[in-house]
């Protein structure tokens, strides 16, 4: 079976936020021309697509149908790759460089990212943050967001998420009003 031409490749994950440590994993998101054959030993489906994990390297990929029907839905991690300035393979260079998310579908699948991860430990916090801020950009920007955090974003994210206001930072940051379990999120700070 021949193998299907790599339409993107991008860094993923933390590394490509700016969030990463030292013992961070490295995160591929991966966009190909037609869907991602049988799985591999190991592989594990996930959302249309294949996940391979495999000494600290995650490689996700997409056929690239279903990474167009995720990114105008929304999906937080498509709109990271499509978005993504550091994309080492880019034969969809043009397609992304004029590409808008529905900010409608968008808004709907980032609140609903922003409430779950609020209520967990200070790493989901901190992407419930991040969030509020690339929905927070793309609303004000055509749906258009840049996924790679500033220093000052960074420091100010991870600040709020440590923080014993964490919930009221939150909602100052989010346009939306959002149904946050705040016993929940209190018992996690």
């Amino acid at each position: 079976m021949e193998t299907p031409e790599t339409l993107l490749l991008t860094v993923h994950g933390s590394h490509l936020y700016g969030l990463n440590h030292a013992e961070s994993d490295m995160d591929f998101y991966r966009v190909v021309s037609t869907p991602p054959s049988q799985n591999r030993f190991g592989d594990v489906r996930k959302k249309n697509g294949i996940q391979t994990v495999e000494s600290g390297l995650d490689d996700s990929v997409f056929d690239f149908k279903t990474f167009a029907i995720h990114a105008y839905n929304g999906v937080p991690q498509a709109l990271e790759a499509m978005y993504s300035p550091v994309a080492t393979i880019d034969v969809l260079k043009a397609y992304r460089a004029g590409f808008r998310a529905s900010v409608q579908s968008m808004s709907a699948r980032y609140i609903h990212a922003i409430e779950k991860f609020a209520s967990f430990e200070f790493k989901r916090r901190r992407h419930s943050l991040r969030y509020a801020l690339n929905l927070r950009e793309a609303i004000s920007n055509n749906g258009r967001f840049e996924p790679v955090l500033s220093e000052s974003d960074k420091e100010m994210i991870t600040e709020m998420a440590l923080s014993k206001d964490f919930i009221k930072h939150l909602r100052k940051l989010s346009y939306f009003e959002l149904n946050l379990d705040e016993d929940l999120i209190q018992r996690s700070l």
